[in-house]
């Protein structure tokens, strides 16, 4: 007997000081939902929106307090405290169970998706109709997240005039587990260069404005999807010492300061590298 499987499960939590026992509660039949449905052979997916204050030198996240009293701790903390160890675990299930899942879905009849897409096309191919135009109504035409995340930054991206975003996500490469971590942000000329908003110094030869900054190509900043949205521009995050000083004209003391600090850190890996093949090769068998 096939199971019958709910379609939606919503809750909205409040965080507060002490709360967060008694609001992981509420998610109880969210453990159920996501138990259910991935029995059944549809793992859900899981969407979650946090909505607070973040503290600007710590990167940490307001969970108590307003103007007085507030306490900032990392995600990851408020994840665990506020969704509930069970949740977590059933959010992780559901995902793995996703991404193991090979089926090949057929019709009701036993055919292959779009088996009769060749008879809508031979509606031009005949010339019984000019063209057709048709509508998907999909939201993720992509397996891949980061295919589907530049698909819908391409469609809406205004929020991206007021602020730069950080996608971190999994990506399977030979059967192996690969952690990316992307900033997206918006060129807008004369404002921000590739998503960053900075004051330069108008003495000639330093701090270059974002006006001085081309928006192209290069090998800290690449272009989402160069046709569609030119304008924006991802990069690995954190960012790079090196993609930082991308922001400004080193001087030749800093410069050569930079290189000995380099080399001194290369001969600092050489002796590591000697010293433990010296003890692996005197070690006894």
């Amino acid at each position: 007997m096939a199971m019958a499987t709910s379609k939606l499960f919503a809750s909205i939590l409040q965080m507060f000081g002490g709360a967060y026992k008694s609001e992981a509660k509420k998610l109880a039949p969210g453990v159920k939902f996501i138990n259910h449905n991935t029995k059944a052979g549809f793992p859900p997916n899981t969407f979650l929106v946090i909505n607070t204050h973040l503290d600007k030198y710590t990167g940490m996240l307001q969970h108590t307090g307003g103007h007085t009293g507030r306490a900032n701790t990392t995600i990851t903390k408020i994840l665990l405290a506020y969704l509930g160890e069970d949740f977590v675990k059933m959010m992780k299930r559901s995902s793995n169970a996703a991404r193991s899942n090979r089926t090949v879905k057929k019709t009701f009849n036993g055919s292959t998706p779009y088996h009769y897409f060749n008879t809508v096309k031979g509606l031009v191919q005949n010339d019984i109709v000019d063209f057709i135009l048709a509508f998907n109504t999909g939201i993720f035409r992509h397996t891949n997240i980061w295919s589907s995340l530049c698909e819908m930054m391409a469609s809406s991206n205004n929020f991206l005039d007021y602020t730069t975003v950080v996608v971190i996500y999994a990506s399977t490469v030979d059967n192996q587990c690969i952690i990316e971590c992307h900033q997206i942000g918006r060129d807008i000329p004369g404002t921000c260069a590739f998503g960053y908003k900075f004051k330069s110094c108008p003495t000639p030869g330093y701090c270059p404005a974002p006006a001085d900054m081309t928006n192209e190509n290069n090998k800290h900043f690449k272009q989402l999807k160069k046709l569609a949205v030119p304008q924006l521009f991802w990069h690995h995050f954190p960012p790079s010492t090196d993609l930082q000083n991308y922001f400004m004209e080193l001087t030749k003391a800093e410069k050569l300061n930079l290189d000995h600090l380099s080399r001194a850190r290369e001969r600092r890996g050489r002796r590591a590298k000697a010293e433990q093949k010296s003890i692996l090769t005197s070690s006894p068998i």
